[in-house]
């Protein structure tokens, strides 16, 4: 009984650090400096902005970008922004879809 437990206890510690480096493996602190990795959640073409939900945080980060980059970019794209920072807002400038 002992051994059961102590097997079961194995595969679920194994089980919990392959969930967790799958799940931090397109994080933005891995893509490098000035770009951040995830889901798209709002594209607005007439005010020029893009907003992403950050795989590393899980916060929304709002770009502007030009109506150019945003053409090929939809709702619920996995996305990677290259961005530059201009006072306090984030300017994309390179959109990748994933």
């Amino acid at each position: 009984m002992r051994q059961k437990k102590w097997i079961l206890g194995a595969l679920v510690l194994t089980l919990a650090v392959l969930v967790g480096s799958v799940g931090f493996s397109g994080a933005c602190s891995s893509m490098g400096p000035d770009k951040h990795v995830g889901v798209v959640k709002a594209v607005d073409t007439p005010e020029g902005s893009l907003t992403l939900v950050d795989a590393e945080t899980g916060k929304p980060i709002r770009f502007i970008a030009s109506a150019k980059l945003l053409e090929k970019v939809k709702v619920n794209d996995k996305a990677v922004v290259t961005f530059k920072m201009e006072e306090d807002r984030l300017l994309a400038k390179e959109i990748v879809i994933r």
